[in-house]
């Protein structure tokens, strides 16, 4: 019998409950990157878990508070599965994993730690990641903080619903910030862009705009958030934020920045990230 050993999560199971129900408050919520939601559907919606059994653990959750599967209308519940399908392909392109745990745990005597409002799990699994580590030592070592699973996972989400909705992402572009320093941009001698490269089909969200950092600011670079989408005429281009992880020849400020950049979607992204661009600096 295999067991997908999760001590880590007992943060959550001994730790001060939120009142009200912890998915009908991530739906009412206005920050989606806050409150960890992908996507929001007609019927349902996919959110990151906050106290996962393994990296990228996402859960699909139907719109209304509802307990009982056989309760579900059929809408949303052919909704249910095919953002649980929209989850496995996008994590698959996203964090290369080798396979899933997918189910539902209905009713507390079953295991649901939500029991109120149902929900889907699923769960990305790779080989060897039931280790020595969570069995043995009660530690599960994360590869990367949830920030950047959020943002690789939802930038997969956002290109396979784009694509279903004739609205594609077109581009995508990274907000490169020097901790210490300021906003990675071309160079000085130029008008200030960022980095922005177009889709390719046969490689990640996440390949695609480091590769394009490294061709036009010459400088490495680790995806740390989610940055938002710009659209200008046909083009709809995704922003990740990453923190640059090799020396940087030029930054400029975020105020600099913000006055300067060609186009209005990209000045609003600066404003709109700009909390969390500050952090980043600051690190």
């Amino acid at each position: 019998m295999e067991r997908l050993w999760s001590p880590w999560r007992m943060t959550y199971i001994g730790g001060a409950k939120q009142p009200g129900c912890v998915f009908c408050n991530a739906l009412a919520a206005a920050d989606d990157r806050k409150s960890l939601i992908i996507h929001r559907g007609e019927n349902a919606f996919m959110i990151l878990n906050l106290y996962p059994y393994n990296s990228g653990h996402s859960m699909v959750v139907p719109n209304e508070h509802i307990s009982e599967f056989e309760n579900l209308p059929a809408a949303t519940r052919a909704e249910l599965f095919e953002l649980a399908a929209v989850a496995t392909e996008a994590s698959r392109r996203a964090l290369g994993c080798d396979g899933f745990n997918i189910g539902m745990n209905l009713g507390a005597v079953a295991g649901a730690g939500i029991a109120d409002h149902l929900h889907a799990h699923v769960v990305p699994r790779w080989n060897g990641d039931a280790n020595f580590m969570p069995i043995i030592g009660d530690t599960k070592v994360m590869p990367e903080l949830l920030p950047s699973t959020y943002a690789r996972i939802r930038a997969e989400v956002e290109i396979i619903i784009g694509a279903r909705k004739s609205a594609p992402i077109t581009h995508l572009g990274v907000i490169v910030v020097a901790p210490g320093s300021g906003i990675v941009v071309t160079s000085a001698s130029e008008a200030p862009s960022l980095p922005r490269a177009s889709i390719v089909p046969t490689e990640s969200a996440t390949a695609t705009a480091l590769r394009a950092v490294r061709d036009e600011l010459e400088v490495d670079a680790a995806i740390a958030g989610w940055g938002g989408i710009a659209e200008s005429g046909y083009e709809r281009t995704l922003y990740f934020l990453a923190t640059a992880s090799s020396h940087a020849e030029s930054a400029a400020s975020l105020d600099e920045l913000t006055s300067s950049l060609p186009t209005e979607a990209e000045r609003r992204l600066l404003t709109d990230n700009a909390a969390v661009i500050r952090t980043l600096i600051a690190q």
